[in-house]
């Protein structure tokens, strides 16, 4: 019993861990888009079937950011974790929040930036993927 309440301990600490990790990681990526000149417009749009952690605009075009944080290899590549279900949740966020805005909808894309680094660190490294392909609307 007491090995059980130190392992379920450890998987909050965990998860806690994670989340600030995550949270940092997608801070950063704001940080850098800004810089690039881009204005944040919102962080982390739900719907019922998925999130955009970023949602960014410059010149009349909307970035839809999916950003992926490693603090090292343990997990893989922060590229891989971009599935095919995690497009089309995307996706569907893109949906939901083109349909908010009304006719006529706005250019976008998608964008992956990967986030790698330890937590806290001032200048992480950062990998942005841009326009990751052409999708049916």
């Amino acid at each position: 019993m007491k090995g059980w309440k130190v392992r379920v301990y450890y998987c909050m600490m965990a998860r806690g861990y994670r989340k600030q990790l995550g949270d940092w990681g997608e801070q950063a990526a704001c940080a850098y888009l800004e810089k690039q000149g881009y204005r944040i417009v919102e962080r982390n749009f739900r719907v019922r079937l998925g999130e955009a952690d970023i949602i960014a605009e410059k010149n009349d075009v909307l970035l839809f950011v999916e950003v992926k944080t490693r603090a090292g290899k343990s997990y893989g590549l922060g590229e891989d974790a971009l599935t095919p279900k995690k497009l089309q949740s995307l996706l569907q966020c893109v949906d939901a929040y083109l349909a908010k805005l009304g006719d006529p909808a706005p250019d976008w894309q998608i964008d992956l930036i990967v986030v790698e680094g330890t937590l806290g660190q001032p200048e992480p490294t950062l990998l942005h993927y841009q326009n990751l392909g052409e999708f049916p609307q």
